[in-house]
């Protein structure tokens, strides 16, 4: 049992080392980046590579289905200048600059806005990759789309608010009711009915 939990281990170490990335005089080197960008493209999940300077190095096939904009057309770009509606730029600027200083802002939500101008609610995990000496070198931002989720939630707000509402309504009819039914049971007893 021993031997074949070692075995699995050596197996999974050289896949890493070999396979995936080898670490080079302070460097990383994808060792199979076809490898590596298969695995990424075939999430669903948003994911988007920002180098120090808030550039994209990496933009997966989830980011280029939401947003309309292939890799090609957004590469080198920064993210803040086309895929953000006005109000959005200066927070999430703030959250990149808190991300690029070693502060840890790790989720948030904002629009992206895509190519046909339609807006999706992101919400994104980032993290911050560093070299040896600490100095942060990428912006690695995974996001879910969650624009339908947040219209059902705004549907449901609204539907309980008018619930909320009618509600009241009726309990201050009932109330009002009462109220007649009283004043009626006075008029009787006054009137002899």
């Amino acid at each position: 049992m021993k031997k074949k939990a070692e075995k699995k281990e050596k197996t999974a170490e050289r896949f890493l080392s070999s396979s995936l990335f080898v670490k080079d005089k302070n460097k990383i080197i994808c060792g199979n980046c076809d490898l590596v960008s298969n695995i990424l493209n075939t999430i669903d999940a948003l994911i988007v590579v920002l180098d120090a300077k808030g550039r994209i190095v990496f933009f997966n096939r989830a980011c280029e289905k939401v947003t309309g904009y292939n890799f090609s057309e957004v590469n080198e770009k920064y993210v803040w200048e086309f895929l953000l509606p006005p109000e959005d730029m200066e927070p999430v600027k703030k959250v990149f600059d808190d991300l690029a200083t070693g502060k840890l802002t790790t989720k948030h939500e904002n629009y992206w806005v895509a190519k046909n101008g339609r807006r999706r609610m992101i919400a994104w995990s980032n993290s911050a990759l560093a070299d040896p000496t600490g100095k942060i070198n990428y912006i690695i931002g995974t996001g879910l789309d969650i624009t339908e989720h947040k219209k059902a939630e705004d549907k449901i707000s609204a539907h309980s608010e008018e619930l909320e509402r009618l509600n009241r309504l009726m309990i201050g009819r009932e109330l009002k009711m009462m109220e007649l039914k009283k004043e009626l049971e006075e008029f009787k007893k006054i009137s002899n009915f």
